[in-house]
């Protein structure tokens, strides 16, 4: 177990999951190793003022609008074409990748540390493979017509060992944040992206979380069920269907 000492804010779900793992450590360390504590394993919880529990946040359930996706779309420009469109032409950007890379995860569900660490050499004509990922394990992903789009419109013949998108996760969150302002979005943060992309998987997947979680990472099936209810409005339609 390795603890990491940092001076910035963290939230209630932080707090308690590392609550929760010193706990099972010091446990551990008593039932299985024999490990004396002068009152036995603590039992800790995370408590604030007057011993009330901390409570997770409720999961968020941001989605981007049709007049958000495009405003963002522009924002990822540096530079507006001469003609005024909407920017129909990812690559009158200097920088298409940041749109791509946003379209990606938006599409598959990637995590940001996964998107920055992706590979050209873990990317093949059928596949995609997410090294260490969060959860601790590779997570292979099939390409598909979306995802094949994307991949067609970035710069060719790049080593294998250069990012697909070229970002370091620093350069990203810095760089989303400044196109962020530039759309004038509010409470989006690039994590979103795999919440807008689960829920439109979900629907393409029939509602089924095994198959979700083979392409999202999630660790539970409960994390995908959350998902999978979120498509009320489509269980309604198959209930209400002619027969």
């Amino acid at each position: 177990m390795v603890l990491v000492e940092t001076d910035r804010l963290v939230g209630p779900q932080t707090v308690i999951h590392e609550l929760g793992l010193l706990s099972r450590a010091l446990h551990h360390a008593v039932e299985r190793h024999g490990v004396r504590l002068p009152h036995g394993a603590p039992r800790l919880s995370a408590q604030r003022g007057e011993g009330r529990a901390l409570k997770l946040p409720k999961a968020r359930d941001r989605l981007l609008s049709k007049t958000e996706h495009e405003a963002l779309k522009i924002a990822c420009s540096l530079e507006a074409p001469d003609d005024g469109k909407a920017y129909a032409g990812l690559r009158t950007a200097r920088r298409p990748e940041l749109w791509l890379a946003l379209v990606f995860a938006g599409t598959t569900s990637a995590r940001q540390s996964e998107l920055c660490n992706l590979r050209w050499r873990d990317v093949s004509e059928e596949s995609i493979l997410f090294r260490d990922t969060k959860n601790g394990s590779d997570r292979l992903i099939p390409i598909w017509g979306d995802v094949r789009q994307i991949l067609a419109q970035l710069p060719t013949k790049r080593p294998a060992e250069a990012r697909v998108f070229g970002y370091t996760p620093g350069g990203l969150r810095q760089a989303f944040r400044r196109a962020r302002e530039r759309a004038g979005l509010e409470n989006f943060r690039f994590h979103d992206l795999r919440h807008c992309a689960a829920t439109e998987l979900a629907s393409k997947l029939g509602g089924d979380p095994f198959l979700l979680r083979q392409v999202t990472g999630h660790k539970t099936l409960a994390a995908a069920n959350r998902y999978v209810n979120d498509r009320s409005r489509d269980i309604l339609a198959a209930l209400d269907k002619p027969r």
